[in-house]
């Protein structure tokens, strides 16, 4: 695997200017930066240089590339999805439950987004703690 990158940009770049790194890839993670391979840092360098906005080249430590989380709908003990008094993640029987919608990779409510019953304690152990997106179904519009 190559060498990488990472270009952390020292000054706040303006809404227009914000677009367009944007569109090269930077993102906005505790100030501005990209990860780049070698071969990629002349260019976007240069790209810099032309806007005069300030900026840092390091070393990355990482890849550069972000994991998805789990799912908690693979990890359910009841893979009907459960049912208001029947939990789906930990399996417990008349308890209350409300119904959940799992978000997707980019933390979307899509309107095939799996749906499974959950009990407060999962609540609070599992989905709240969790770094997907989960929504109470009855809060989506």
């Amino acid at each position: 695997m190559p060498e990488r990158l990472l270009i952390k940009l020292k000054t706040w770049p303006n809404s227009i200017e914000q677009e367009h790194l944007e569109a090269l890839g930077f993102f906005n993670q505790k100030g501005w930066r990209i990860f780049c391979d070698p071969d990629e840092l002349a260019t976007l360098v240069e790209w810099l240089k032309e806007r005069h906005i300030s900026f840092s080249v390091h070393q990355s430590n990482r890849t550069g590339k972000y994991e998805d989380y789990s799912r908690l709908s693979e990890q359910l003990l009841r893979p009907d999805g459960g049912s208001p008094t029947a939990c789906a993640l930990c399996g417990r029987d008349d308890i209350a439950c409300y119904q959940w919608l799992e978000g997707d990779d980019a933390d979307r409510i899509e309107a095939t987004a799996r749906r499974f019953y959950v009990c407060g304690l999962c609540v609070r152990e599992k989905i709240l703690p969790h770094g997907r997106l989960y929504a109470r179904a009855d809060d989506v519009l």
